[in-house]
This record gives structure tokens, C-alpha cells and sequence, in this order.
């Protein structure tokens, strides 16, 4: 990919040329060739090839995004014991450190430590970020990652227009009271998915597969309801299923999905996913038509698929969070008046779609105070501010309240059957880690975004990619943080892997950028 330097060596790590054993055997004079740099060279190409499968997992598949960096870490600590390879200096450290440091010792003293320490699993997920800067060498490698991600991201939008357009069944939109249907149960909006085991996408297949079927055996109906698409199943013989009605024409509509999720499984986690790598683009985009490359014309599209799946999640903070982190980006890289006045125009235009959007889809406004999922939030975060109180070092430990809610009086567990979190990154913090972690995390997000803000100005103008890189993390970074003022994003494990995935990559190009950078001169040279 083109990225409009005109030096754009400078930015690449000079590989020494590495001469195979051949060339030296049986010639008098010269050295034995020593293997080691060969291997060692392997050793950092598989790290490069599991990042590369990382990248391209994060928005479909949390197994293989685990399976990646598992396999990256062990490579990476195999290179450092076998070559004595001292890892590099890089900024965040001492954060990243003492945020895992408090959350530790939150977990040993949890009251019940076998839960609060197996959640350490996931925050130890922070590691991706050292991982990642520590193994991407050069703007190739950076060029490489990032594509494959957005590319991986498109397969993923696509992936969702396939089940809006093909179908995920067949929709009954209507069930009168005097069918069997109607005392098996089914009601109006049920979706058929499959009969006899067999998958159907639409009402042809559904049709076809009653047609195919025998007249003497039940058939076997799965269906799914309601927007979590909850299975079920209902056994009928052929006769029965006809003279229901359901055959009939306008008796069926195609199905799709009630809200947009991918193959994450979770509409949440898709859209703050979805989020991080749309603010990716967004960056990308403005970096190339303040350039003037063609590739504006790709990305520009893109982008606005994003928008698209992200309004067809729903998901209320998200939809917000991509806007706003996108005026501010746009605010960013536009200093005249007139643009930043039509944008702040154009932000709140995009507001009220958003509140239009989700009360079509979800019968909710932007704010719902009377919606259950509403109520149970509010209580959440109440309780969870009484904890920190009552509890301010160190928190209740993470998970603790799953165990011990009854005598933690957690109000939202006694009225509603759910067993969820406190739905905020800074009250979870505070309420299970105690107010030492939480301001480790503000700690670390303040560094982050300084170092962010100090390399977009040190990256040269001619090279619009690694400007589009920095512009687009620092939107996903503002979004993952707008977001988690009402997500708990940082317990979302996909989502966070993003994150730590990102903040990799903007240490790298932190540190590819110093090293292109004239060195001053001392006064003896």
C-alpha cells in the first residue's frame, strides 16, 4: 500500500543480509556461518504471522484471537531466553504495571479469591499491548497489521448484510388463535431456523423443506424468539402444519436479525468492537482526502457501512460514543470555522437519528428512565458507589458480588432475575478494585492519550497512513472511553483485546517515528 512518503525507507529496520552455510563451507579462510540470526529470524516471523492471525480474528472469533496471542507470547519468550534478547524500552510500562499491581492485590484479598483471581485472566489481556510493541518492527509490519484488521472488519460487515439480506429463517407474522400452532406455543415474530435439523435462511426454504418432507413422521421445528433469538422447538406432522395456515401466502416474511451481532454471539460486543474499528477508519478517511489519495474512495464507503451495522446494533452508548470521538477527531484535523461549525451542526443531526433510530428498533429513547434495563443500570450504579465507600482501597473483589450479592444488598439482583456487572468501566473499577485501580486506570488513560497527541504532530505530512493510524487510534481510544462511562467494556473480552491491540500498535509507531527523527548532534561531533 502506497502511504505518500517520499523516503519511505527511513521508516524500516535495516535487516542485515544473512548468508546461508553454504556459501562459507569448504572455503579456506572464512568462519563457520553461525545459524543463530537464522533462527532467530524464524522465531520473529512466526510472532509476525500469529499477530497477523490476531488481527484478522478480532472481529469474528474470541477462541482464535486467544489461540493467536497464546502462540505470539510463547514464540516471544522463547526468542528472549534463547537469544538473551533484552526487551526494548517503551513508554506505559510503569501504568500498565501498577493497574495490574492494584488489581492483583484486590484479588488476594478478595473475600472469595478463587472467583476475583480467575477474573485476573482477563485483565492480564493488558499484555497484548506489550506483545504488540515489542514485535512490530517497522511501518511495514504496521501497514500490514492494520490492513488486515480493517479488511478483516469489512469481511464482518459484509457477513452481517448476508444475514439482513439471505435471511436467518422464516418470520411468522401471524398465528390466529384457533391453530395448533397457537397451543404449541408459537407466537407472531417467532422465526422457523430449521426443520427435521436441516438449517432454512427464508420462507422458500422453509416451503421446500415442508414439501420434501414425509406425511407420516412428525417434523421437528426449531424457532427462535425475541431479540436474544431464544431456541425452542415443536414436533407436527405434515397435515397438521398445512392446515395451520402457515403455508399460506403472506403467512411467512424472511427473517433477519433482530439486532446486528455478527459472529461475536453478543450485540454489545459487536458494537463496541464495531465501534473501535469504525473510528479506525474514520481516521484513515480524513488522513487521505487531507492528502489527497485515492484511497479516500475505498475508505469512504467503508466507513459508512460501519455507521450502517452500528445503527442496525441499537446499541445506544456505542452509537453515541462513534459520533462524538468522530466531531472530536474531525475537530482535530480541521481548523477552520466554518467546518468545525457545520460538523458540531452535523453532530447533532447525527444525535437525533440515533434517538429516531433506536426508538423504531428498540421502542426506547436515548434516556428511557422507565425501561427495565434503564432501572436495573441506575440501582447498579448506585449500589456500586455505596461499595466504593464502603470500601475504597481495594474494592469487594472482582466477581464478588455474583457470590455474595444478598449480603452486599446488591437492590438490582433482588428485583430482577439477571447476574450482570455495575455497566460501567469506572463504578466496576471502583466498586471491585477499590479507588487505588481506578486511578491507575484514569492514570494510564491520561498517558496514553498524552502520547497520542504527541505523535500526531511528529509524524512527517507526506506520509498519510501512519497520520491515519495515530488519528484513527486516538478516535477508537476516545470512543472505548466514552463508551465506558456506561459499558463495562473493559470486562468485554474481544472488546478489550482491541484495545490493548491498538495501544500496541500506537507504541510502535511511537517508536518507529523517534527512530526516523534526526538525532541532535554533540558539540565533539
Amino acid at each position: 500500500m502506497d502511504t505518500g512518503t517520499n523516503n519511505p525507507a527511513s521508516y524500516e529496520t535495516a535487516e542485515p543480509a544473512i548468508a546461508g552455510p553454504e556459501h562459507h563451507q569448504g572455503v579456506p579462510g572464512l568462519p563457520a556461518c553461525n545459524p543463530q540470526p537464522q533462527r532467530e529470524s524464524r522465531l520473529e516471523h512466526g510472532i509476525f504471522a500469529c499477530l497477523l492471525l490476531f488481527a484478522a480474528a478480532l472481529p469474528h472469533s474470541k477462541a482464535v484471537t486467544e489461540i493467536a496471542y497464546s502462540a505470539a507470547m510463547a514464540l516471544w519468550v522463547v526468542n528472549i531466553l534463547a537469544f538473551r534478547k533484552r526487551p526494548l524500552r517503551q513508554p506505559l510500562t510503569l501504568a500498565l504495571f501498577v493497574f495490574l499491581l492494584f488489581s492483583a492485590i484486590s484479588s488476594a484479598l478478595s473475600p472469595v479469591p478463587a472467583l476475583s483471581l480467575d477474573r485476573m485472566k482477563s485483565v492480564g489481556l493488558l499484555i497484548i499491548s506489550v506483545l504488540v510493541a515489542q514485535n512490530v518492527r517497522n511501518m511495514r509490519e504496521v501497514r500490514i497489521l492494520v490492513s488486515v484488521l480493517l479488511v478483516s472488519t469489512a469481511v464482518s460487515i459484509g457477513y452481517n448484510g448476508w444475514l439482513y439480506t439471505d435471511g436467518i429463517g422464516a418470520r411468522i407474522t401471524a398465528v390466529p388463535p384457533a391453530s395448533i400452532l397457537n397451543s404449541l406455543g408459537v407466537q407472531p415474530g417467532d422465526i422457523i431456523t430449521a426443520v427435521d435439523g436441516r438449517p432454512i435462511r427464508n420462507p422458500a426454504a422453509f416451503l421446500r423443506a415442508i414439501q420434501q418432507a414425509g406425511s407420516t413422521a412428525p417434523l421437528r421445528l426449531q424457532l427462535a424468539r425475541g431479540e436474544g433469538l431464544v431456541k425452542f422447538g415443536i414436533r407436527l406432522d405434515q397435515a397438521a402444519l398445512i392446515n395451520s395456515g402457515i403455508t399460506q401466502p403472506g403467512a411467512l416474511a424472511l427473517g433477519q436479525p433482530p439486532r446486528a451481532k455478527g459472529s461475536l454471539g453478543y450485540v454489545v460486543t459487536y458494537a463496541e468492537v464495531l465501534l473501535q474499528a469504525a473510528l479506525l477508519t474514520w481516521g484513515f478517511l480524513l488522513s487521505a482526502v487531507l492528502a489527497h489519495k485515492r484511497w479516500k474512495w475505498a475508505l469512504f464507503p467503508l466507513f459508512g457501512l460501519m455507521c450502517v451495522v452500528m445503527g442496525l446494533t441499537a446499541t445506544r452508548a456505542s452509537l453515541l460514543s462513534l459520533f462524538v470521538a468522530g466531531f472530536v477527531v474531525f475537530w482535530l484535523c480541521t481548523p477552520r470555522a466554518v467546518a468545525r461549525v457545520v460538523a458540531l451542526a452535523a453532530l447533532a443531526l447525527a444525535i437525533l437519528g440515533i434517538s429516531f433510530m433506536v426508538r423504531r428498533e428498540r421502542g426506547l429513547g436515548m434516556i428511557a428512565p422507565k425501561d427495565p434495563g434503564t432501572e436495573y443500570r441506575i440501582l447498579m450504579w448506585e449500589d456500586g458507589v455505596r461499595l466504593a465507600r464502603e470500601h475504597p482501597l481495594f474494592g469487594v473483589g472482582m466477581d464478588t458480588i455474583k457470590a455474595r450479592w444478598q449480603q452486599l444488598h446488591i437492590r438490582a439482583y433482588e428485583r430482577f432475575p439477571l447476574r450482570s456487572h455495575f455497566h460501567s468501566t469506572p463504578i466496576q473499577l471502583a466498586a471491585e478494585r477499590g479507588l487505588l485501580t481506578l486511578a491507575s486506570w484514569i492514570w494510564l488513560m491520561f498517558l496514553y492519550l498524552r502520547l497520542l497527541f504527541r505523535l500526531r504532530p511528529r509524524i512527517p505530512p507526506s506520509d498519510w497512513f501512519a497520520r491515519g493510524v495515530c488519528l484513527g487510534i486516538v478516535g477508537s481510544t476516545l470512543g472505548f472511553f466514552t463508551s465506558s462511562l456506561v459499558h463495562y467494556n473493559l470486562g468485554d473480552s474481544e472488546v478489550q483485546m482491541l484495545f490493548w491491540f491498538l495501544m500496541g500498535i500506537a507504541i510502535a509507531l511511537d517508536r518507529i517515528i523517534s527512530r526516523q527523527e534526526p538525532q541532535p548532534v554533540s558539540a565533539s561531533g
